[in-house]
């Protein structure tokens, strides 16, 4: 009896269930991260020909790794994105190692994506044997956050983002350099699951190191 009264109604109360889960996971930090990375991707590929747009690269190499959420390759650089999906204010600047975030009535701490950039820019330089002059580190923030003491220099909006790459003027690679560049990256920073494992280790074990 009872289950002849749920038949009908199953459908609803699995959908009603699923989005729930995807309700509660765009609210954490994971889901956050992953819509953002997915808006400022979907803003990349409207910069059109002559840059290449890659997604979510991971690179593991002597054990270390690192995971890169954008680069954008073309004869202006290779650009490397560092994506956030924070709201409320943020506090910090270029040369700290850790910036403030307060929404509301919390306060957290968190690692200045410049200097997490950084680590990015010498990775592939001494990796993927690119030029440092040749890289350009940038950090995007969606979610409308405010620096009430000043934005460093490096931060941008995913609008001011596409504008500084595509309003970029002087050449720092041939056509060659950039095919070649980009195959490395195809071929060496394809994400996994062995790498995002590796990956998720390598920064459990960093945490564990700085407490």
């Amino acid at each position: 009896m009872l289950f002849a009264i749920l038949t009908p109604i199953l459908p609803f109360l699995v959908l009603a269930i699923a989005l729930l889960f995807l309700k509660e996971w765009l609210r954490s930090r994971g889901g956050k991260g992953a819509v953002g990375e997915f808006i400022v991707g979907r803003m990349l590929a409207t910069l059109g020909p002559g840059y290449e747009v890659l997604n979510d690269l991971t690179f593991v190499s002597d054990g270390d790794s690192t995971q890169i959420d954008h680069v954008v390759v073309s004869t202006k650089g290779v650009f490397l994105i560092e994506t956030k999906n924070f709201s409320g204010l943020l506090f910090g600047r270029a040369n700290e190692s850790h910036w403030t975030q307060v929404a509301g009535r919390t306060r957290r701490k968190f690692q200045n994506p410049l200097r997490q950039n950084y680590k990015h820019v010498r990775f592939m330089a001494d990796n993927l044997q690119v030029k440092e002059s040749a890289i350009v580190p940038m950090v995007v923030f969606l979610g409308g956050v405010e620096f009430p003491k000043g934005r460093p220099e490096g931060v941008y909006s995913p609008r001011e983002l596409v504008e500084a790459i595509g309003s970029a003027s002087d050449a720092r690679l041939n056509n060659a350099q950039t095919f070649a560049i980009q195959r490395r990256l195809q071929e060496m920073g394809a994400t996994t699951a062995a790498k995002s494992a590796q990956h998720l280790a390598n920064l459990d074990s960093r945490l564990e190191r700085r407490t």
